[in-house]
């Protein structure tokens, strides 16, 4: 049951820059730390936002943190682990290509991406771990006053977190590198969370 309201944030929740990996249709999880390419560097850096907040939120993952330091190169970096990518098990950094006729792969496929990667971790767990860091974001935020604050992370992140917001399909979020979404949130007396509207949003030059 929704409380009475006690605040409203607007909040970025941004996909970091390509990666090598990216750009080759792997699957880039937790497990793989690599840069953002020179052609992503460069697709990012005509991003401006227009962020109060002296700090942002970030994956740890190197990945994310170049991102974030592109894209808001005036803002202290707070590193939060539990916004670290998936962990895609056995299907680490490989691609279509290289799964293509692996019977756990196929059975993946099959279960519509709901079953837990061979030795990763299962979609609702990696859901409920990025959604808590987000919650418990916003929160403390909302306790400093903050009327904004921005989240750097991943593709796995911002579908996690739209999702679980908007009750729909968690792959009807999926972003390119640089895209991600701006939400206006209401928060309610114990911290219940619900968006008010929300915009999909492009740090990447429009060539």
């Amino acid at each position: 049951m929704w409380n009475e309201s006690k605040y409203q944030i607007k909040l970025y929740i941004i996909r970091h820059g390509q990666t090598a990996g990216n750009a080759q249709g792997r699957y880039v999880g937790c497990m793989t730390d690599e840069p953002v390419t020179e052609e992503g560097q460069r697709m990012l850096k005509k991003a401006s936002f227009d962020l109060a907040n002296d700090c942002v939120f970030v994956s740890p993952l190197m990945r994310a943190m170049q991102t974030a330091g592109i894209c808001f190169p005036d803002k202290k970096l707070e590193k939060v682990q539990d916004l670290r990518e998936m962990d895609f098990g056995d299907f680490e950094y490989k691609n279509y290509s290289e799964l293509n006729g692996n019977p756990q792969y196929q059975a993946w496929i099959d279960s519509g991406g709901t079953a837990t990667f061979p030795n990763g971790e299962n979609k609702s767990a990696f859901i409920e771990r990025t959604v808590g860091a987000v919650a418990q974001i916003i929160s403390q935020e909302c306790a400093r006053g903050c009327k904004d604050a921005a989240i750097v992370a991943h593709g796995g992140s911002v579908m996690s977190l739209m999702s679980h917001l908007t009750g729909s399909n968690y792959y009807d979020f999926q972003v390119k590198n640089g895209d991600g979404y701006l939400l206006n949130l209401e928060v309610g007396l114990e911290n219940e969370i619900r968006v008010i509207s929300y915009d999909r949003i492009s740090c990447r030059i429009c060539d």
